[in-house]
């Protein structure tokens, strides 16, 4: 189960709060107040509440290659098959029947506990009340599980669903005619499914919107459920979620974006971004959302009621949050672990070989391992042939081939001369089975530094199985785990990789099937900058892409294009004719064959060409200071000027720079010149222009006469 919930809200057990440093992480889920991160080295990293011990990995716990959270207990898978579980067990869900082997799914709800087998059968254990963990007979060929609070839901290889359990709100009533479905996702009281096609549909419980799926949404390829909201991972990396939001848990952060996985609690959400670092919101009141300081290396991620589970590349798991039932708190040596998954209390582990362990509150038997196969009542017909004294019992449905039976003999049944039996007989035999039949017929794409996971699935074959490449090989950085069936790993090389995978089953019943991974280079846009624009100017550049599988799909997904210009969806190309100046800042994005999104940050400054203002210039004179400085309107600086026909007058300069004419002129005269400016980007205009220089008229030198006058007072004359 990717979600689950809590009385609880806010961040009251720290379970939003993510632990710094936390890197590397491959996958997440969220419990009720608890978080858990899978971290690519196979170990596990938990936060949040701790009640049950829910975020107390065991100690030495590595190899997980898949979690899963209950309300507060957690589960993981080890890449040996096995499992763990740790946390609450008041109903069983962390008691690991100690005959499964096989895994390779788990998923936990509240108070019980679900497991996947490879040959496609399904064991649940823990709380029973709604028949949660009684599984449908003659369910088969099961590829995938999820776990709500009292119900089940299973996808089968035909992308069909099954759901059992309670169903006091519909979340058990499969939509009728629901086909298509790869995926599945169990919140309190509603169910998401997850169509090939990226659509998603829902039902059950719709008091808070939860199954009321936002009309605008496709693209996706994972969903999860919490309590009451639902979430879903679209191929761009982008998170979608509605629902309840009381403590802002479809709030999704601004601008979250290379998201890989995501995992839902009671009210909280945990999102791994490709790069393996985490992103938690909404309801951390055990811690459960504020990773651990310095996790990396996750790979998978689960979360309970109120504690967090991280699964690390290394088959180590760590746990966080609440641990008031052990949920929290890894068993001593856990190591191998390639799954986990989480319930309200509780923790389970799937282990490389094929084996459970589970921790945390058992009151349900949620956390301990039954000691008991898995039984469910079988209905048949049972014949006799006396001739040959032999007795054949034709069971209604298809068995699964691993199966024993016991068929019980009553008193009642007379012999042929009427006497009784003198007490039942149990008449107990094992099936052999089909062979082993793998049903994967397609691998997806992968991408170079991209994590990896695919699993391989068989629609028969007695456990445990194992797998192996019997010819060609695997793209480098991937590997096949052999219990498991599932490829995983960081591709390094592109390219097409074909080969053969082999399943033999307990039996020695050998199958093979050919199959094909294309391994992309990573999708990038390598334009890292556009050429500006002009207005009133043809304008065409075609953004650039590396990597991915065509056909590609771009668009805009922020911000505008210039006014004038736009795109082209198949080509990005950017063509047009511009018709306003400035700055224009946008999102390129880019989506190719497998939904791959990619986005680049890119901006067009659009300009007017230069044009010289100056109308004229002033008249100089000879040997007189000269400085008059052209003007420019237009274009991007800087400016570079030059005379490009004609001359300036003797004496006189032109600042190629500044625009400046300088200087003093010698000669007198008109003189008729084309001065040029360029801008930043070579766009040019040019102006005829004239400067007169005259000669200074010197004025003529009067001549006085001087005057006579008498001073009486002196009585001489001037």
């Amino acid at each position: 189960m990717t979600a689950l919930w809590s009385p609880g809200g806010g961040n009251f057990e720290n379970q939003t709060s993510i632990p710094t440093g936390l890197s590397d992480v491959a996958a997440v889920a969220a419990g009720a107040w608890h978080t858990v991160a899978l971290k690519s080295d196979g170990t596990m990293v938990a936060w949040g509440d701790n009640g049950y011990g829910q975020t107390t990995t065991p100690t030495g716990l590595t190899g997980v290659v898949a979690i899963s959270t209950g309300t507060c207990h957690t589960v993981a898978v080890k890449d040996d098959g096995t499992v763990v579980a740790w946390g609450s067990n008041d109903s069983n869900q962390s008691m690991v029947p100690t005959v499964i082997s096989g895994v390779n799914r788990v998923a936990a709800g509240a108070y019980h506990t679900v497991a996947l087998k490879s040959d496609g059968s399904v064991v649940g254990w823990g709380d029973n009340t709604y028949n949660q963990t009684l599984v449908p007979t003659g369910l088969f060929g099961v590829v995938a599980v999820a776990a709500g609070s009292s119900h089940t839901v299973a996808v089968k290889g035909d992308e069909t669903v099954v759901a059992w359990g309670s169903n006091s709100s519909g979340q058990a009533t499969v939509p009728t005619g629901l086909s298509g479905v790869v995926a599945v996702a169990a919140g309190a009281y509603h169910t998401v499914a997850l169509k090939g096609d990226g659509t998603v549909v829902a039902w059950g419980y719709n008091g808070n919107g939860e199954t009321k799926v936002p009309g605008s949404l496709s693209g996706a390829i994972a969903v999860a459920a919490g309590s009451y909201h639902s979430v879903a991972l679209k191929s761009g990396g982008t998170v979608v979620a509605w629902g309840d939001n009381s403590y802002g848990q479809i709030t999704v952060p601004s601008g979250l974006s290379g998201v890989v996985a995501v995992a839902a609690g009671w009210s909280h959400t945990v999102a791994l971004k490709s790069n393996g670092t985490v992103v938690a919101w909404g309801d951390n009141s055990s811690g459960q959302s504020t990773v651990p300081t310095g996790l990396s290396g996750v790979v998978a991620v689960a979360a309970g009621g109120g504690h967090s589970v991280a699964l690390k590349s290394d088959g180590t798991v760590v746990t966080w949050g609440y641990n008031g039932y052990g949920q929290a708190t890894v068993p001593m040596g856990l190591s191998g672990v390639i799954g986990v998954a989480a319930g309200w209390y509780h923790t389970v582990a799937l282990k490389s070989d094929g084996t459970v362990v589970a921790w945390g509150d058992d009151n349900d038997g949620q956390s301990t391992t039954p000691t008991y196969p898995y039984e469910t009542p079988l209905s048949g017909i049972l014949t006799w042939n006396l001739a040959n004294l032999t007795t054949t019992f034709t069971p209604d449905v298809s068995l699964p081939s691993d199966a024993t039976i016991n068929v019980r003999l009553s008193q009642g049944i007379k012999s042929q001369n009427g006497m009784r039996l003198p007490a039942d007989v149990i008449w107990s035999f094992t099936t052999g089975g089909l062979p082993p039949s793998v049903s994967t017929y397609l691998l997806r794409d992968g991408y170079v530094g991209t994590i990896y996971n695919q699993s391989v699935s068989l629609n028969s074959g007695a456990s445990p199985i194992t797998w192996s490449i019997n010819s060609g090989n695997l793209p480098p950085g991937l590997s096949l785990n052999s219990a498991a069936g599932i490829i995983r790993g960081t591709p390094s090389t592109s390219g097409n990789f074909d080969f053969i995978v082999q399943a033999v089953d307990s039996n020695n019943h050998v199958t093979s099937k050919a199959l094909s991974i294309a391994v992309n280079q990573a999708l990038t846009i390598i334009t890292s900058a556009l050429q500006n624009g002009h207005v009133g100017v043809s304008y065409d550049v075609t953004v650039a892409v590396s990597g991915g599988k065509s056909p590609y799909s771009w668009s805009v997904s922020s911000g505008l294009l210039p006014t004038g210009l736009t795109l082209n969806a198949f080509t990005g190309a950017i063509t047009g004719t511009p018709i306003a100046t400035g700055n224009n800042s946008f999102t390129m994005q880019l989506q190719d064959a497998n939904n791959v999104i990619t986005t680049k940050d890119l901006t067009i400054i659009v300009d007017s060409y230069p044009t010289i203002s100056t109308s004229n210039l002033p008249n100089g004179y000879v040997n007189s200071i000269y400085n008059q400085v052209l003007t420019v309107t237009g274009g991007i600086t800087p400016y570079f000027w030059s005379i490009v026909a004609g001359n300036l007058p003797v004496g006189l300069i032109l600042d190629s720079n500044t625009g400046a004419i300088t200087g003093v002129p010698t000669t007198a005269g008109n003189s008729s010149f084309t001065i040029q400016v360029k801008d930043v980007n070579n766009k040019a205009a040019g102006k005829l222009l004239t400067i007169n220089i005259q000669q200074i008229n010197t004025p003529p030198i009067k001549q006085h006469s001087f005057c006579k006058f008498v001073i009486p007072s002196l009585g001489f004359a001037l």
